[in-house]
């Protein structure tokens, strides 16, 4: 195994790629995000690199695919289930939120222009919302703010089966995350451009 590096502002790692495969590796991981993690991709390729490549959920979005054109046909990737919503089965939880989420973003920003990112900010207001109504009728945030913050707390946690754009999210005072690895987590690949669901871990 071989680790190297570069910066976001790099225009070369060909030093980087040519002792990555000096190494004959079956697959390199990229561990970068948006449009930067494309050079080292497509620098493998240019010097004849066919083994898979595995990107982070750090490019799943429309520039990732624009920039990388043919050269990140292929790349694998771990993602929220929002990034391929319609090609999901009927019965995976987070469909329908994750398709209404992308027809809303899209009706305001144009087809195409939505991303995995925008969808957790989405999320955290569908938890958000309820617990602060609920937590306001424990707690005036004006008279003792350290008592609304407490009660903010609880009613996060109480949070039980909410379906988001992610997966369904169950709280409790020792899980702060809430989400089960098998609602939450999809691999697709770029394959034509755009991104294709590979499997669901359900």
């Amino acid at each position: 195994m071989v680790s190297e590096r570069y910066n976001r502002t790099d225009t070369s790692v060909t030093g980087q790629a040519l002792r990555i495969l000096a190494r004959r590796p079956d697959a390199v991981l990229v561990g970068a995000s948006g449009t930067p993690a494309v050079l080292p991709q497509r620098t493998l390729k240019e010097r004849g690199y066919a083994g898979l490549i595995y990107q982070t959920h750090g490019v799943a979005n429309p520039d990732f695919l624009r920039v990388g054109g043919k050269d990140v046909e292929g790349t694998l990737l771990p993602a929220g289930p929002i990034l391929v919503a319609e090609q999901l089965p009927g019965a995976f939880p987070s469909k329908r939120v994750a398709l209404d989420y992308i027809q809303r973003y899209e009706a305001r920003y144009g087809i195409g222009s939505y991303s995995t990112f925008g969808a957790h900010a989405w999320d955290a207001w569908l938890i958000l919302k309820p617990a602060l109504e609920r937590a306001l009728k424990k707690a005036d945030p004006e008279k003792d703010l350290a008592a609304f913050r407490s009660a903010l707390r609880d009613e996060i946690e109480a949070t039980k089966g909410l379906v988001a754009t992610h997966g369904v999210f169950t709280f409790s005072k020792e899980d702060h995350l809430g989400l089960r690895f098998e609602d939450a987590a999809v691999m697709v690949q770029v394959e034509g451009g755009r991104w294709k669901l590979i499997r669901t871990f359900r």
